[in-house]
This record gives C-alpha cells, structure tokens and sequence, in this order.
C-alpha cells in the first residue's frame, strides 16, 4: 500500500449494499463492499494494507482505480490520447462520392440543390493519393467509411472506387475495409447484397422521432421515409450490421420511447447491432446563428439530453435492444483528430472533420495539387484538451477529452461541448455495470 492514493479520476457509484468503483482513466469498473471501501479508505490514511484488502488493491491497481502518489494522471491521458491520435496501423479515409442527398433535414448541411458526383478523373486521384499514403506510412489497412450526402445515390461510383482500393491496398500489403453512413431510404435488400459485394460490413442509419415526426423531419421527394427505412432495415440486418442512431430533440424525446416500442415489436431488436442515442445540432456551419447551439427549441444541451439518455437507455434494454457502453470511449477521440484519417470530398478536395464534407473553405489539400493551406491541417493538429484549464482540471477529462473539436473551434458553450457523464455517471455505471434492477437508483 505504500505510496497508494485513490486516482483523481476514480467515482464511487453506490450499488444497493455494494459500491461501483469507476476509473474513468482505464475505462473500468470495479465492484467491492462498502465496508470494504471503508476498510480501503482507512488503510490508505495508515499506509499499511490487512491480508484481507490486498486482493483488492491488486484489483484496483490494475483497473487504474488505486496509483501511485507520484503518477501525474493528466500527463498520462495526455500522453494516451496523443499516442492513438498518432497510431497509423489503420489509414482511414471517409469518402463522399456525393455531397447531395435525398432527404431534407433542417439541421443539416448536406446540399439539398448541389447534384455534383465524383467523376472517374477525381476517383482516379483518390486512388493515387490513398495508395501513396498506404505505402508511405506502412498501414496495415486502409478502411473506407462512405459518406456523404447520401452515398447509396452513387452505388457506381462506390463499386468503381473499391475495386481500385482493394487493388492499392494489396499492393501496399494492407487490407481493406469499409462501412457506411446512409439514410437507409435506398438500403433495400438488392443494395445491401451490393453493399457486402464491396466489403461494407456495418451501416449507421438514423432516425428522428417516431412515425410522424421522423416523416416531418426527414423528408424526401416522394415523402416520409419512416416505413421505408425500418423495412429496408430488416431486409438488410442480415447483410450488413445496422447500427441504428436515434436523434435526441426538445421536440421528438418525449416520443422516443414508443418509437423504440415500435421498432421493437416490428422485430429490430433482434437484428440491429446496437442502437444508441445522441442529441441533436445544428450542423449547417454556414447558416445564421452559431453552429451547434442550445436553442431549447431544436436542440437540447448536454444536461438536458442526459436526463433522456438515461431514461430512454432503460427503456432500450427493457425491449431487449443492445447499446454501446458510454465508459467505452476512445483515446483518439474522432476522425479530425487522428494523423492517420483524411475526409475526402466530390472534387478531390481534403478536410479533417465529417461536418466540414462539401465545405470548401475548409480544406486543407487537394489528392491531386497537393497542400493548399496547412493552417486548416495544423489547427487540428494544435488542438488538444489540456489547452484549456477548464478541461485540464476536469475530472471528466479521460472520457471526454474536451469533447467534440470541432464544435470547440466553432465557439460552441461547454453546455453543449461537455460529456453528458458529467451528469448521469452514476445512472449509466449501475445500468450497465451494476446489479440487476439497480439502475434505477439515485
């Protein structure tokens, strides 16, 4: 026990007669008696461990729970979060064959009148340019993620793109992969053969609401989408992974639960991979206002959704969906972070971030005139949590890492930016870690 102290980012979540001892730094969750941590507390304060705690404090180190009085545990994330946005065994590239779309979201920034597609000159250089950095940075894999707009629209232009990335990947001596984000309006079962063709093995397909909003919301030109898409779900699971993204809205949580029970008794919960919910932002960056604000209309912020994630995470579980463990977060936090991922746009053109897709004024390179402005890359680069003091001191700071970057650098409000953990850790850490039936607690 010499020299222990309890991490500053360990949370004690009470279970019924039992604790939740959670080390935010590891991800891990420990569960002991409260004598126990009782016991714990007070050999720590005497330096000295009974034969009968040393089990858990062995347990507890290694959960970085219990650590060394002279860790500096921010100088360990730190380093953690820089080392996997460094990693470069994966090149990962998110291509959007097309910037347009088929539905019209008002949050977001796809174009609803740009029907501008990739041609065979500009794939030809993607080509190039991917197979020179496979090769260049000895990635094992190069995975694709197909973006857009909606990029079921170009199946061809997709098709004709993977077979030249799977020639570039094993001449590099690397692998491929690919998944996809789509609306699922086209995700119908003769797509999703075609899907798997190309080595897309998983899809994000999101929702917005129960019937009559999702169809309010998500409008095509032939209408709502609502039926489409959980049809097309169904025909599809078993093809591609569908993991199904349910927007989180002032004016659709209420209805979120019996969209959940619709899906249900349609069958999802037995053929989705997992569904999870997210909030949803104003993701236009060149509209009026500021990108990503709480406008307790449209947009919820970080406090507010977690009082539904929490709620509606139950009901999930009650209907026998799986959902993705919050503890379960990434060092390398996103894509416009890692040195090792490139968003790659219609005309060639090279950005960071998902939200900057189609946006001109963002780019930083081109696959083919090489480096345009090497600010837009360095500002990415620059960016890291710890610059600022409120995240530095943040007991938060393993899991949220200062959360999304780019709302960060569009001036968005910590309401909005911060994890909703800060809010309900003790809720979710019971509801996935805990006891049968005690994550109701509070």
């Amino acid at each position: 026990m010499h020299n222990l102290r309890l991490s500053r980012y360990a949370k004690v979540v009470p279970s019924g007669e039992d604790v939740l001892l959670v080390g935010l730094r590891l991800r891990t969750v420990v569960e002991t008696s409260k004598d126990s941590l009782a016991a714990l507390e007070r050999s720590l304060a005497a330096d000295c461990v009974p034969e009968h705690l040393e089990g858990l404090v062995e347990a507890l180190l290694a959960a970085g729970i219990l650590v060394p009085s002279d860790l500096d545990e921010l100088d360990d994330v730190i380093a953690r979060t820089l080392a996997a946005r460094a990693q470069n065994d994966v090149l990962a590239a998110v291509i959007s064959p097309t910037i347009a779309c088929n539905m019209r979201c008002h949050y977001c920034f796809q174009s609803r009148t740009d029907t501008t597609s990739m041609g065979d000159a500009t794939a030809r250089g993607v080509v190039g340019y991917l197979g020179r950095l496979l090769k260049e940075r000895a990635s094992g894999r190069l995975h694709v993620r197909w973006f857009g707009g909606e990029p079921l629209t170009c199946l061809e232009t997709m098709a004709g793109l993977t077979a030249s990335l799977r020639t570039s990947a094993r001449e590099a001596n690397a692998s491929y992969s690919a998944d996809l984000v789509t609306n699922g309006t086209l995700l119908d079962r003769a797509t999703a053969q075609i899907c798997a063709e190309l080595n897309i093995r998983s899809a994000q397909v999101t929702l917005d609401g129960d019937t009559e909003t999702h169809d309010r919301v998500r409008r095509g030109p032939e209408g709502g989408s609502f039926d489409r898409i959980l049809e097309n779900v169904l025909a599809a699971s078993d093809l591609v992974r569908i993991r199904v993204r349910i927007h989180v809205a002032p004016y659709n949580q209420s209805e979120v639960p019996a969209l959940l029970e619709r899906m249900a008794a349609r069958g999802l919960a037995a053929v989705v991979e997992h569904v999870y919910f997210a909030p949803l932002f104003n993701y236009k960056q060149r509209g009026r206002g500021l990108p990503f604000a709480d406008d307790g209309r449209l947009y919820l912020t970080s406090e507010v959704f977690s009082q539904a994630q929490v709620h509606l995470l139950r009901h999930a579980h009650q209907l026998g969906f799986q959902t993705p463990d919050p503890l379960d977060s990434d060092y390398g936090v996103c894509t416009a972070l890692r040195e090792n991922t490139v968003v790659v746009n219609p005309d060639g053109s090279l950005a960071k971030c998902y939200l900057d897709a189609g946006d001109d004024h963002a780019a930083f390179a081109h696959v083919e005139s090489g480096l345009r402005d090497a600010s837009k890359l360095q500002q990415w680069r620059r960016s890291l949590f710890a610059n600022d003091s409120d995240c530095r001191s943040c007991e938060f700071a393993p899991v949220c890492l200062g959360g999304c970057r780019k709302q960060t650098l569009s001036g968005a409000d910590k309401a909005v930016v911060c994890t909703p953990l800060r809010f309900n850790l003790p809720e979710l850490v019971r509801l996935y870690h805990g006891a049968p039936h005690q994550d109701s607690e509070h």
